[in-house]
């Protein structure tokens, strides 16, 4: 499942230049977790590094990566499922490379299936987005990072109460994907750092969280049916982008952060990330359920802030959308066939030069070639049996 979660790790490399990434698999138990892979940034060309087990140190279902803010050879990993709490696993990066990594701590996430990690501005506190049970936790980081605690404290949905007492099956939430709140997504705003954005798909909310006291102060509501999945936040126009993963479609916000208490994000636009007639076709699951017939998967913007990626799961393709440096608008430009089956994650190497897509379903991590004054990408390379 995770095979696309791609973390560019900076640092000097050798012959493979500075864009190692990492992708995990959450299959079978014992069969390799993580792959730690070399990219190229002359070619793009990428090769598998390392290769490490599920059964070593925890790391069976690993679903999502994140880099510490501040320390350059710390990340994290978490755990993801639905029939018990995940863990959020502290690795040390060996190398100046970061070719390579130990897991060296570990805490509970407070929450199953554990999807998203975040952090708050000193880099003190990982946040914790659990998906099934719409959990959000904060779990104290040491100063070096790989010392974590219990979580000091989880912020519960009441519309997730139906986990507790229906025990649903992941049958019934593929049929219901909105029957109840689900936590997918915290970010902290990244201009004054005092709120952090959690998404929720099951409710077509963002909730806003002040820093300090953790106290819900504000939320966007969505239409219905959007099922907003990643937010991310442009670093210099005041402008944010949330991907709605059940209508395959970007919102565009402007951000309004003038009174704290009562910060807002104005609707700009809203754009599908599919061509047109594609848009409203929808397919009959196996399992019997009704679904589209693609689902949208990750958002990344280009470092220079011209351009903006989402992922469509179905569809097999990643969207290219340009940004406006004056008001933060997009427009789409191209949509690019993703190089496999199910492109669930996706991301840029540090230069900018190359974007590393990690296709589910076929097993693939395929390597594009992307222009930084057209948004115009085109694939150089592809890495096969990365197992997901």
């Amino acid at each position: 499942k995770a095979v696309g979660k791609t973390m560019p790790l900076d640092g000097d490399g050798d012959e493979h230049g500075d864009g190692n990434a990492s992708s995990g698999d959450r299959g079978q138990r014992g069969v390799t977790a993580v792959h730690v892979v070399g990219v190229c940034e002359r070619t793009g060309r990428a090769r598998v590094l390392r290769a490490k087990a599920a059964r070593r140190g925890g790391l069976e279902n690993v679903a999502f990566f994140a880099k510490h803010p501040h320390l350059p050879h710390v990340a994290y990993a978490s755990t993801e499922r639905i029939d018990e709490r995940g863990k959020v696993l502290a690795l040390r990066l060996i190398g100046d490379d970061g070719a390579d990594f130990e897991v060296v701590g570990e805490a509970c996430s407070g929450g199953k299936s554990t999807c998203y990690m975040g952090f708050d501005r000193d880099g003190k506190h990982l946040l914790a987005a659990s998906y099934w049970d719409a959990k959000l936790s904060v779990i104290p980081l040491q100063e070096n990072g790989a010392t974590m605690h219990a979580p000091t404290l989880t912020i519960s949905r009441p519309e997730a109460d139906y986990v507790e007492h229906a025990k649903p099956s992941m049958e019934e939430h593929w049929r219901f994907r909105q029957r109840w709140a689900h936590t997918h997504c915290v970010v902290t705003e990244p201009y004054e750092r005092r709120l952090h954005f959690v998404v929720d798909l099951g409710l077509d909310k963002i909730f806003i969280y002040n820093v300090e006291s953790m106290q819900c102060v504000s939320d966007v509501v969505l239409p219905k049916g959007k099922g907003p999945r990643h937010l991310v936040f442009h670093p210099t126009i005041r402008a944010a982008y949330l991907v709605n993963e059940l209508d395959s479609t970007v919102s565009s916000f402007r951000v309004c952060l003038d009174d704290i208490d009562n910060p807002r994000l104005s609707l700009m636009q809203c754009i599908s990330s599919l061509p047109e007639d594609v848009q409203a076709k929808k397919v009959f699951d196996p399992r019997g359920a009704w679904k589209a017939h693609s689902h949208s998967s990750e958002i990344r913007l280009h470092p220079s802030g011209r351009f903006l990626l989402v992922g469509n799961r179905g569809h097999d393709s990643i969207a290219v959308y340009t940004i406006n440096q004056d008001d933060g608008l997009i427009t789409l430009v191209d949509i690019v066939a993703s190089g496999g089956a199910c492109p669930r994650n996706f991301n840029f190497t540090p230069s900018g030069k190359f974007v590393l897509v990690g296709n589910q379903n076929s097993h693939n991590l395929a390597s594009f070639s992307f222009c930084e004054h057209t948004g115009r990408m085109s694939m150089v390379h592809c890495l096969t049996d990365i197992v997901s």
